[in-house]
């Protein structure tokens, strides 16, 4: 197989499931016949194991005709057995509910003779992955190469969620340590305890000779796009209503 050493496994774990499908699949038409389309559970697993191993082998292409930034092996690595976990899952679901028992029996000796083999990705390799894509990281540059990440500019410009993003990203260092700066202090009640939200916080800092003018004027302007990124559409109660004279206001203000 044309894979390096990193995808080898993988790439024998999708040929492998390929066949096993190929073989489950023409044993299901044998067994049930017709029936098969009335089987929807069963069929639906079987289209489960082929779009897993669809996607498994699409993952498997992009690592081995593009050129691997840092980390993204930990990504191809993710990826993989998350998708084969999932194939290997739908075909223990088929081959536990086909009703020839006999054949069901011998597929699994064929197809899974020493059981199960693939675990689900470790939760410290998706908090390392969660970490990766949600920074200013290769891997996050890589999968972006495709998107539309420029924002948007003149009157009527659609706004762009990622190059707001992507925009917080260049100064998140720089935040991080101003925010836990001011959380430390807080903590320790250098700061008013009614003091509550961020803004005040930052105002409150600034008084306190905890931040300079500078700092404070940054975590002004940051902490404004971060609000606005988090902000969502809010409308009156009434607002899609057909006939508003026939509504009921439980709460007036």
């Amino acid at each position: 197989m044309p894979f390096d050493h990193n995808a080898r496994k993988y790439a024998q774990g999708v040929a492998r499931f390929s066949a096993a499908f190929g073989l489950c699949a023409d044993a299901a038409m044998t067994t049930l016949g017709s029936e098969l389309k009335m089987r929807e559970l069963i069929s639906a697993r079987l289209g489960d194991v082929l779009a897993n191993l669809y996607l498994a082998s699409m993952v498997l292409k992009n690592w081995h005709e593009t050129q691997p930034v840092d980390g993204e092996r930990d990504l191809m690595e993710y990826s993989m057995a998350l998708l084969l976990n999932r194939a290997e899952t739908a075909m223990e679901e088929f081959l536990q509910n086909l009703p020839n028992r006999p054949v069901a029996m011998a597929l699994r000796a064929i197809t899974m003779p020493l059981g199960r083999r693939w675990d689900q990705p470790r939760d410290d390799l998706a908090r390392k992955l969660a970490k990766a894509i949600s920074t200013d990281s290769p891997v996050r540059e890589k999968l972006l190469a495709g998107a539309w990440t420029t924002a948007g500019e003149g009157k009527g410009a659609v706004e762009n969620p990622i190059a707001q993003y992507n925009y917080l990203l260049k100064d998140y260092d720089k935040a991080e340590q101003l925010y836990r700066k001011v959380t430390k202090a807080y903590a320790k009640g250098q700061l008013p305890m009614d003091a509550l939200h961020p803004e005040e916080r930052f105002e409150a800092a600034l008084e306190a000779d905890i931040f300079t003018k500078e700092e404070a004027e940054f975590m002004r302007e940051y902490e404004a796009v971060v609000l606005e990124m988090l902000t969502v559409d809010d409308f009156p109660f009434d607002e899609f209503a057909r006939n508003k004279d026939t509504l009921i206001d439980h709460n007036p203000a």
